[in-house]
C-alpha cells in the first residue's frame, strides 16, 4: 500500500479477519494440509454511536478541504454511517455498484452519489423551516424544478410534471416570513390560497410516486436528477400550520403559535 495511510475503523457484528504481518497476509495450513490465508474470528458488540465517533474523528483529523469517499466496499452498517458522517463536512461520494463477478470485457461505471447526501440535507431544512416558522432555513428547489424537460415524457407523466414545475415555493416561503414577522393579517388572507396550492402538490406528489412504485411502465424517469420526492414531501408540512374557521379563530390560533414559539 505505497504512500497510503491506513486508519482502523471498528465495525459491529461478527467477522473474520485476515491475520497480517508488516501488511502481509499471513499463511497456515488447514486440516487437509493446504496452505490458506490465517483469518482471526472475532465478534464484539459495540454501539453504532461509538462507530459514528470513531470515523467522525478520522475525518475531523484529516482536515481536508474536500473529501473523496469511495462507498463501493465495506459493511452495510460502515457504509451508512460513512455517508452519514460525510454529509457534515464537505465530500464527494462515489461508488462502482457491481452485481456479482463482471465478465471480460465489462466496464464498471463509477457513480456519484453525492446528489443523494445533498438531497437528504435539503428535505430536512425544507421540514426544519416549517416546523420553526421561520423561512430563512428552506431551500428553495423551484429553480431546479424549472429546468425540468417534460417533453420527453409520456403523456400521463407531463401533466403532474408540468404542474409540480411550475409549483410557486415562493407562495410557502412567504407565509413562513409573514408568521416570523408578525404579518398575521397577511398570513390569514394567504391561507386559503396556500391551501389550495399545497392540496394540489399533494395529489401530485401521489401521482408521482405511484411512477416510481411501478418504475418498470416509467422508465422514463431512470435518469432524472432533477426532481427530489422528498423535497415535494416535506414542503407538504406546511399543511400542519393551515387550519379551518373564520379570521379571528384563524388570529386566535395564530397567536397561540407565537406565545408556543
Amino acid at each position: 500500500m505505497n504512500e497510503v495511510e491506513i486508519k482502523k475503523i471498528p465495525n459491529v457484528g461478527i467477522a473474520s479477519a485476515f491475520q497480517c504481518e508488516n501488511g502481509v497476509p499471513k499463511k497456515e495450513k488447514n486440516k487437509e494440509g493446504r496452505e490458506v490465508l490465517k483469518r482471526i474470528p472475532y465478534n464484539e458488540k459495540r454501539s453504532p454511536i461509538f462507530i459514528f465517533n470513531t470515523i467522525y474523528t478520522i475525518f475531523k483529523d484529516e482536515a481536508c478541504d474536500e473529501y473523496l469517499v469511495d462507498l463501493t466496499h465495506g459493511t452495510n452498517v460502515l457504509v451508512s454511517i460513512v455517508m452519514n458522517v460525510g454529509a457534515l463536512f464537505n465530500a464527494k461520494f462515489y461508488s462502482a455498484p457491481v452485481m456479482g463477478m463482471p465478465g471480460k470485457g465489462s466496464i464498471v461505471n463509477i457513480v456519484e452519489l453525492t446528489d443523494v447526501i445533498q438531497a437528504t440535507n435539503d428535505s430536512l431544512m425544507i421540514r426544519s423551516s416549517i416546523e420553526n416558522l421561520d423561512e430563512r432555513y428552506f431551500k428553495d428547489y423551484s429553480t431546479k424544478l424549472r429546468r425540468l424537460n417534460p417533453t420527453t415524457f409520456e403523456e400521463e407523466e407531463k401533466d403532474v410534471l408540468n404542474r409540480v414545475k411550475g409549483t410557486d415555493v415562493n407562495v410557502v416561503i412567504n407565509f413562513l416570513w409573514n408568521i416570523r414577522n408578525g404579518f398575521t393579517v397577511n398570513v390569514v388572507k394567504s391561507m386559503n390560497d396556500l391551501k389550495n396550492i399545497i392540496n394540489q402538490l399533494e395529489e401530485d406528489l401521489e401521482r408521482l410516486k405511484s411512477f416510481y412504485r411501478n418504475w418498470e411502465k416509467h422508465k422514463n424517469f431512470q435518469g432524472e436528477t432533477l426532481l427530489v420526492l422528498s423535497d415535494l414531501d416535506s414542503t407538504l408540512k406546511v399543511k400542519d400550520l393551515l387550519i379551518e374557521g373564520n379570521d379571528l379563530e384563524k388570529l386566535n390560533y395564530l397567536l397561540n403559535l407565537y406565545i408556543k414559539e
